[in-house]
């Protein structure tokens, strides 16, 4: 049975920490990729109720198809679980987000958000943050494209519970991971 991984993200569907997630996600199993079509930084575990959302086929930079939405991150994980996705979705993971999440930040992210609501659908999630103010010149690219999948692996338990949820951490002085579970 092939995992089926959602990922999704708060900086927008354009952001390249979501390219770098999705790419290094495929090793693991098939990914669907649904995200904001902006950026939804700082909003929270915000959900759409009473307006119509949209969502549109676009492409990513390295031309495969994603989803893209007017909702939130949120929006993204309930409206993928709730028939969007033809499938069932097994894991959802969502980042790189360009900023860190940490300690207060943690209420306040989309990223974190996302994953919040797969949990709350049974699905397991991990929320990937990178500080890229603090990494001066490094991109998600050149930081997590060689260390992720390896650090993901590592980090992420196995069997994997449906209530599972990782904060990854990105340092900017190497490329490791540090992972809470909540």
């Amino acid at each position: 049975m092939t995992l089926h991984i959602l990922v999704t993200n708060d900086d927008g569907v354009s952001a390249p920490g979501l390219l770098v997630l999705a790419q290094a996600m495929r090793q693991f199993g098939e990914v669907s990729v649904v995200a904001p079509d902006h950026d939804w930084s700082g909003h929270g575990h915000t959900k759409h109720f009473k307006r119509p959302l949209r969502v549109q086929e676009v492409r990513l930079g390295d031309g495969t198809s994603a989803l893209a939405t007017d909702g939130s991150p949120a929006d993204c994980v309930a409206m993928s679980v709730m028939g969007l996705l033809p499938q069932k979705i097994d894991l959802v993971v969502a980042g790189i987000n360009s900023a860190a999440n940490l300690g207060h930040d943690v209420s306040y992210s989309g990223t974190v958000a996302a994953i919040k609501e797969a949990n709350i659908w049974g699905i397991a999630g991990a929320a990937v943050s990178l500080d890229i103010h603090a990494a001066a010149n490094r991109s998600p690219t050149t930081v997590w494209r060689p260390a992720l999948p390896a650090r993901f692996t590592n980090c992420y338990p196995k069997p994997v519970s449906k209530r599972c949820f990782l904060q990854c951490q990105c340092p900017t002085s190497r490329p490791s991971v540090f992972a809470a579970r909540a």
